[in-house]
């Protein structure tokens, strides 16, 4: 995560390899996306889709959350008080 998110390193520093992954994970959104925008390197006309992206994602993985949830509670089973 702290290799991915961009934190450690920013990811216009990675390799292409690597950068489309880190770009296709949403580990950028925690610590690259908002140093970019700070810093300017993300213009104004890609901010409204780049912080889409960051909702997709977060839409995204509360689903798959919800859905791993619901399938543990329903094995759950509680013996005794």
């Amino acid at each position: 995560m702290l290799i991915f998110s961009g934190s450690f390193l920013p990811l216009w520093f990675f390799p292409d390899s690597w950068a489309a992954v880190a770009s296709a994970l949403p580990f950028q959104f925690l610590g690259f996306i908002p140093a970019a925008i700070y810093m300017g390197y993300i213009p104004a006309s890609e901010l409204v889709p780049t912080l889409l992206a960051g909702l997709a994602w977060i839409g995204g993985l509360i689903i798959v959350v919800q859905w791993l949830w619901w399938r543990a509670v329903r094995r759950l089973v509680v013996q005794g008080g």
